[in-house]
């Protein structure tokens, strides 16, 4: 795999440490700085198709609440004696 180096002065680094305490802090991990720059890296390489995938389940998820919608006044509207609901 290949190995980038990147050169930042100590001052980003200690605020990017900052940065990643808070992060291992909030997802119970313990990566350390390299560790999460690779990760964030990795992550805005997938970032696209990530993004187009999540359209394409929230389009999936909202034609089901839609249809679950549409069953249930259809059960509501059985319940109130409408025979014919549409």
């Amino acid at each position: 795999m290949p190995k980038i180096e990147i050169v930042l002065p100590q001052k980003a680094v200690g605020q990017l440490q900052d940065v990643v305490d808070d992060f291992n802090a909030q997802t119970g991990q313990a990566l350390t700085l390299e560790e999460w720059v690779a990760l964030h890296l990795k992550e805005t390489a997938i970032g696209k198709q990530l993004g187009a995938e999540a359209q394409t389940i929230k389009g999936d998820v909202d034609a089901e609440v839609h249809r679950r919608i549409a069953v249930r006044r259809r059960e509501l509207l059985k319940a109130l004696g409408e025979a014919d609901a549409v």
